[in-house]
């Protein structure tokens, strides 16, 4: 997840929740509930980057590390704008979107089954198309790791009104939402962690 926004314009500022302080919070939920599992069969790095917003540099920085290997890496998973409800859906519905399933089929079953399995949400794949990645899915960090050939997901809950804006505030975050989109983000880490396939 990225950490920066917009930053200020003169003296007003751009406080960012949906975009990106919703991330970074599931980002750190993660984060406290996975350091406490002693027996994980892979290491998680939970990155956060800068430099999103004006041209995903800091993720590009990290994928083209000298230290980094790329072929170490099962799947990237980059959580960004999280809390809101897009003009798709009816409002509060538990959905969020997986955008690049259809271009990682073997990262795609963990996702199908974490839909079995939790029932307070669901993935919307309305946004795969892996003949056309000029959508949002070039826009965010995961990009950086998918042009180093690593299996690469975007998960987003869509474009509002509030994008970009002074408005994107605290108060329109729906933290009951957040809360079910983290479980389900949460079960698909689990399900590859307790998957043999990829030994």
């Amino acid at each position: 997840a990225h950490y920066d926004h917009l930053g200020k314009n003169g003296k007003y500022y751009y406080p960012g929740a949906d975009d990106n302080a919703s991330g970074i919070s599931a980002l750190l939920e993660l984060a406290e509930k996975f350091m406490t599992i002693k027996s994980l069969k892979y290491n998680i790095i939970f990155l956060a980057t800068s430099g999103e917003e004006v041209g995903l540099l800091g993720s590009y920085y990290h994928a083209n590390n000298t230290n980094f290997k790329p072929r170490n890496i099962i799947v990237n998973l980059n959580m960004d704008m999280i809390s809101r409800t897009d003009n798709k859906h009816s409002s509060k519905e538990n959905y969020l979107y997986a955008i690049g399933t259809d271009i990682n089929p073997e990262i795609a079953v963990y996702f199908k089954k974490a839909d079995n399995l939790i029932s307070d949400c669901y993935y919307d794949y309305r946004y795969d198309n892996s003949n056309d990645l000029s959508g949002v899915y070039h826009l965010s960090d995961q990009y950086s790791f998918y042009k180093k050939k690593i299996p690469s997901i975007m998960l987003f809950s869509g474009l509002h009104n509030d994008y970009h804006k002074f408005s994107d505030t605290v108060d329109k975050i729906d933290f009951n939402l957040l809360e079910n989109r983290v479980k389900l983000i949460s079960k698909v880490i689990e399900l590859i962690q307790t998957d043999n396939t990829n030994d």
